[in-house]
């Protein structure tokens, strides 16, 4: 590779636009001791001088490289999920350097300790087994059956009744023939380590992330089709012109009349946000009883509300595959603070963190969902060089 190849290379890298290939490419130039000194200089001169003080910076890379691929290799052993984890999970030892590469020191320390192996917590928790439910007008629960192989009735009135399909899927189904009624609103509840999918009874279809509720009517009526999110799902809206289907969270109204999008809207998180993916909505802005200002969202625009000082950002999707990792059951970061993996973390498993021991670094990578707790420290600490304890259902973290 030439000088000019490597440099335009190299920038391209900056921007977040190569490719795993390219990434593998880079790397391995970075990693051959015989252009060490033409690494440094390619460093030193696209960014920051903070990330070249260290003499043992290509040092410290290489090592982390062999130590990454030495641990995951002697981890995985079944044929089958050798493929999986070499594509997805190798793929935090090249996020390592992306971000000592593209960060801060901090974050360089993070990733790239030349330390020994750490501990791992030898807790044997698994993701909690609570299952989602039902909750309706009249006080009646229903919790979903963990087994379920077939359409199960779970509830039903005289407009509608709701089947459970599969472990993690419902559906509503309207009766023909019944007469107008009063809306009877159906409260879902996602518990730690599930999703659940709804299937509507105007054919949209709700997937819900967990630790979220979702509030839906049996049978839309009227002039809309109202339903309310706390917490975080992935709407494909059928279309009709006639009837604007409505997502009401802590703070957006969002307007749609058919298309795809993800809502994320937490209590406990400082922002709430809506990605377009397809077709056009609109977002108004809710400050408690108040509906502020209203925007029009394009496909691959997504909007970020600051609910402290409730600044509002729209700005075009820098990572779909962040945003909807999640309903493919992974978690994938790009450049994401470490605090916001651990939120997820916390939703997913049966965990609580100690925020005051958990350091200002932000992540890149991906995590499968089907890993246990367990497992997600012992990467995480193997290949980060974090000093992370599972202590009592609790997650303690030592730089």
């Amino acid at each position: 590779m030439s000088e000019k190849e490597l440099n335009q290379l190299f920038v391209k890298f900056l921007r977040k636009e190569c490719t795993e290939q390219e990434l593998d490419l880079l790397f391995r130039y970075f990693a051959d001791d015989q252009y060490e000194g033409e690494v440094k200089k390619l460093i030193e001169s696209n960014w920051s001088h903070d990330l070249s003080d260290d003499l043992d910076f290509q040092f410290k890379m290489r090592q982390s490289f062999l130590k990454t691929d030495a641990y995951l290799n002697k981890r995985i052993n079944p044929a089958e999920e050798k493929g999986f984890f070499k594509k997805n999970i190798r793929w935090i030892s090249y996020a390592a350097a992306c971000l000592l590469l593209a960060s801060s020191v901090p974050m360089y320390k993070f990733f790239l300790k030349a330390d020994g192996v750490s501990s791992v917590a030898s807790s044997s928790l698994e993701k909690k087994s609570i299952q989602s439910k039902l909750l309706f007008a009249n006080g009646d629960v229903v919790y979903l059956d963990s087994i379920a192989h077939g359409p199960k009735l779970l509830y039903e009135n005289q407009e509608a009744r709701i089947e459970q399909l599969s472990v993690d899927k419902i559906q509503v189904l309207t009766k023909k023939g019944t007469e107008e009624k009063g809306i009877e609103w159906v409260s879902l509840d996602v518990p730690k380590g599930k999703h659940m999918e709804v299937l509507l009874a105007d054919g949209s279809v709700a997937l819900i992330n967990s630790m979220s509720q979702f509030k839906f009517p049996m049978i839309f009526h009227h002039e809309h089709r109202g339903t309310e999110l706390v917490g975080e799902g992935y709407f494909e809206v059928a279309h009709n012109k006639e009837q604007r289907f409505l997502v009401e969270t802590p703070n957006q109204l969002i307007q749609v009349f058919g298309t795809k999008f993800n809502v994320r809207n937490y209590l406990d998180e400082e922002a709430a946000s809506t990605a377009l993916f397809e077709g056009k909505v609109s977002v108004k802005v809710l400050e408690g009883d108040r509906i502020g200002s209203e925007r029009m969202l394009r496909p691959g625009e997504q909007l970020d509300i600051e609910k402290n000082h409730m600044q509002i950002k729209q700005q075009a999707i820098v990572d779909h595959d962040e945003i909807l990792g999640w309903t493919t059951g992974k978690f994938i970061y790009n450049n994401t603070p470490l605090k916001i993996m651990l939120k997820d973390l916390t939703r997913w498993y049966n965990v609580e963190v100690d925020w005051d021991t958990v350091p200002d670094l932000r992540f890149q990578g991906k995590i499968p969902q089907e890993l246990t707790i367990d497992e997600v420290v012992e990467v995480l600490n193997e290949v980060g060089g974090l000093k992370i304890k599972l202590i009592n259902n609790q997650l303690t973290f030592k730089i």
